[in-house]
C-alpha cells in the first residue's frame, strides 16, 4: 500500500513539475519578445506587391503585422480568419503577414489555394521573426502611429479583440 501511494505520489510531482516548466516556458516566450508599449525594431523586407517595408513605414501610420508559417496548423486557422478582417479594415489599416522561415512558392501556394489577399513576404529563416519573438506563431502586432506596439496576440487571435484594438489605433492622434 505504502509504495504505491509513493508511486502515485512520484507521478503527481513529475506532472506538476512539468507543468510548471510548460508555463515557464511559455512565459519566458512572452517575455522574451516585444511587448505592448514597445517600439518595433528595425527591419526591411519586400512584400509580394514589390513594396518595401521597414521599422519607419510603422511610424506613419497604424498597422497589423503578422507573423505565420503556413505548415503551422493555427496559423492556417488564423489567416482566413485574418483575411476576412483584412477586408472589412484594409482601407483603414495596412496589414503586413510575414513568414517564419518559409520560402515564396509555399506561401504564394497558400495564398493561392485559400483566396488570401492581404500582403506578405516570404522569409526564407527566422531573422526578421526573431526581432519580434523566439518562438509561437501566429503572432499579431497592432502598431499605432509612432511605431509603437498597441496590442499583441500570440497563438490565437480573437477577432473581437483584433478588430477593436484595430479601432483603437485608428482613432488615436
Amino acid at each position: 500500500m505504502k509504495k504505491f501511494l509513493f508511486q502515485r505520489l512520484w507521478l503527481l510531482c513529475c506532472f506538476l513539475i512539468f507543468g510548471m516548466c510548460l508555463v515557464q516556458a511559455a512565459v519566458l516566450d512572452d517575455e522574451d519578445g516585444i511587448r505592448v508599449g514597445d517600439a518595433v525594431p528595425e527591419f526591411s523586407l519586400v512584400c509580394n506587391r514589390g513594396r518595401t517595408w521597414d521599422a519607419s513605414a510603422c511610424a506613419d501610420r497604424p498597422m497589423v503585422l503578422v507573423f505565420f508559417n503556413t505548415q503551422c496548423r493555427d496559423c492556417r486557422k488564423e489567416l482566413p480568419k485574418l483575411e476576412k478582417l483584412y477586408r472589412e479594415v484594409g482601407s483603414d489599416i495596412p496589414f503586413l503577414c510575414v513568414s517564419r522561415a518559409e520560402c515564396d512558392s509555399s506561401v504564394s501556394a497558400f495564398w493561392n489555394a485559400h483566396g488570401l489577399t492581404m500582403p506578405y513576404s516570404a522569409q526564407p529563416d527566422k531573422a526578421v521573426f526573431r526581432l519580434f519573438a523566439r518562438r509561437t506563431i501566429p503572432r499579431v502586432y497592432v502598431v499605432g502611429t509612432g511605431g509603437v506596439v498597441r496590442e499583441k496576440f500570440v497563438e490565437h487571435v480573437s477577432m473581437r479583440k483584433l478588430r477593436n484594438a484595430i479601432r483603437r489605433v485608428c482613432h488615436e492622434e
